[in-house]
């Protein structure tokens, strides 16, 4: 991981590529990706420079101890392999980006083992970012529960009535209730519950604060401050008894009025707990507070700690 003395480079920006610089800064900014990039021994060098091998390059370079900055070509070159329908030449959203880029580093691994299938679970990509959440539908006639699970690489929170994240992830695993719905055991069409909970706590957790909503059939940005804490502790939405404690390492951050238009920075953590902000080329020491992101520095005493990146957009 970078440390204060050794901040990794800024990026260049080619006209509209901060959706892309902020993504891999935010990244790069996380201790167990940054050490999968560079002392992963199983995944070599390949000869038709995969995406993994491309982001060890960009990682590698990011490294130099003096420089300017510079243009990731490895990756911008790629943007049609990673996301065919995000351009260079226009503002994307960096979540899609991100969900993207996630997706094609899981499958070069898959293609680096010359294997047709493989579990989600057993990529290096899955074995940091993904989890399970497990959906409970509860009847109250005859009590069974009907669980599902879906497999995520992030959090996607609704934060429209909520001003810290606290709240808005009570929110996302509060039980709700579930109208008209026919229990799958007792055949009774029932007033249900339905409960959101995270299977198993994953490596890094992602979080997406959904700072666009529809507001009618347009997209309007919400642009009231969210109060991110210095620690997360996720312990009691896990069915299990696995650790739940993390510490913010990285963020992206979206400035502007609407999801096309404005620009995308970054604000990522040194192994020496101080925060930059990484606006392209430039790199800054950050005041955190001054972003609407506090508390972000200080590890808790005691405990294990696990990374996690949010895309937090407080304007």
């Amino acid at each position: 991981m970078f440390n204060e003395s050794q901040v990794g480079l800024g990026l260049e920006n080619l006209g509209a590529t901060c959706y892309i610089n902020s993504t891999l800064q935010a990244l790069f900014h996380i201790p167990s990706f940054y050490d999968l990039l560079v002392n992963d021994s199983k995944h070599q060098l390949c000869e038709n420079e995969c995406l993994v091998c491309a982001m060890r390059k960009t990682l590698a370079h990011c490294q130099t101890k003096s420089g300017v900055a510079f243009q990731p070509d490895l990756i911008y070159n790629k943007l049609k392999l990673i996301a065919p329908q995000l351009s260079l030449n226009r503002q994307e959203d960096s979540q899609e980006f991100l969900m993207h880029l996630i997706q094609g580093m899981h499958e070069s691994y898959l293609k680096a083992n010359k294997l047709n299938f493989y579990p989600e679970e057993t990529t290096p990509i899955n074995q940091l970012f993904g989890f399970e959440i497990c959906i409970e539908k509860a009847c109250p006639s005859c009590l069974h529960v009907s669980t599902t699970y879906e497999h995520h690489t992030e959090l996607s929170l609704a934060i429209h009535h909520h001003d810290s994240l606290d709240k808005a992830l009570k929110a996302f695993f509060q039980k709700d209730l579930l109208q008209e719905y026919t229990c799958q055991n007792c055949g009774e069409k029932v007033e249900a519950t339905m409960q959101s909970l995270v299977n198993k706590p994953p490596n890094v957790l992602q979080l997406q604060l959904k700072r666009f909503a529809l507001d009618g059939t347009k997209l309007r940005k919400l642009v009231h401050k969210v109060l991110v804490p210095q620690q997360l502790e996720l312990g009691k939405y896990f069915p299990s008894s696995s650790p739940a404690d993390y510490k913010l390492v990285s963020a992206i951050i979206h400035h502007g009025p609407s999801i096309g238009q404005g620009h995308y920075t970054c604000i990522g953590s040194t192994s020496d707990g101080v925060f930059y902000e990484f606006n392209d080329e430039k790199r800054l020491i950050s005041n955190v507070r001054s972003l609407g992101v506090v508390g972000l520095v200080g590890p808790k005493a005691g405990g294990t700690h696990k990374a996690w990146k949010s895309q937090t957009h407080p304007w």
